[in-house]
């Protein structure tokens, strides 16, 4: 099983670079007209990969820095082909393949052999917790790569100026209920194990300044008319919260959201 695991990455890595390729490709040439049946067949092998992981690791990959960029990138692959499937975005498959690339990347530098779950995260609420926050991480991240070039004055993948804001403010729904999500059920399983709903932890604490980020944007777009190039501006403005609440806890060890357990072996 592991071994069917490390082909069924390698193969699913090869994907993502190929997809790479064809946006480099589309920027300079234009997209090919096959190229988001590409990406609707890198996001099945991604999913093939995260499957046989489970069935070597024993849980969903959510253990551990590699193990969640595995699990994030193929969410990014599936919002892509989500976001293609729209007549006035058909040329949006491509721009989850920079973002799966550096995650799979930044995750290659981390342990990878599978680990059991520790006893605090065997429990469901711990698997929500984790798909919520990669479900926002997705969506979150489709909306900033289709601001970013709408900040440079030309809506992404074709789209007209009035559908690009569209789609932006569609993926900041999606990722703004799905961050709610993410933070009540961290909240309730905190107090199932420590008796109290929130502690003052760098983890919890950027995750909910980026959800009240997020809101004044949602809020702004809805009640204030913010749109185009502001809308595009906010939206990028936030995204260095959005990592730092989501990934600190890979690199620091100050916080119970820290994984990266060191091993002792017996030799």
């Amino acid at each position: 099983m592991r071994a069917a695991f490390e082909v069924s990455l390698a193969v699913y890595s090869t994907g993502v670079i190929v997809l790479c390729v064809l946006l480099l490709w589309a920027v300079a040439r234009g997209p090919l007209a096959w190229s988001r049946w590409v990406c609707r067949a890198v996001a099945v092998l991604g999913t093939l990969a995260v499957a046989l992981r489970w069935a070597a690791a024993g849980h969903i990959p959510m253990f551990g820095t590699f193990e969640n960029t595995l699990l994030a990138s193929v969410f990014l692959a599936w919002a892509a082909v989500v976001t293609s499937l729209r007549r006035d975005s058909a040329g949006a498959w491509g721009w989850a393949a920079p973002w799966s690339l550096a995650l799979l990347l930044y995750g290659a530098f981390f342990r990878r052999e599978p680990l059991p779950l520790t006893i605090s995260e065997q429990s469901l609420w711990v698997e929500a917790h984790a798909i919520f926050a990669w479900v926002a991480f997705a969506g979150f991240l489709a909306a900033t790569s289709v601001s970013v070039p709408r900040l440079l004055g030309r809506p992404a993948w074709g789209m007209t100026p009035e559908a690009s804001d569209d789609a932006i403010g569609s993926w900041l729904n999606v990722g703004f209920l799905a961050m709610t999500a993410m933070i009540l059920t961290g909240a309730w399983y905190l107090y199932l194990l420590f008796a109290e709903f929130w502690r003052w932890d760098v983890v919890g604490t950027l995750s909910m300044v980026a959800w009240l980020a997020y809101a004044l944007v949602i809020h702004a777009r809805l009640f204030y008319s913010l749109s185009g190039r502001g809308l595009a501006a906010a939206v990028v403005s936030v995204l260095p919260l959005l990592l730092l609440a989501l990934w600190i806890w890979s690199v620091f060890p100050g916080t119970y959201h820290h994984f990266e357990i060191t091993l002792i072996r017996p030799y």
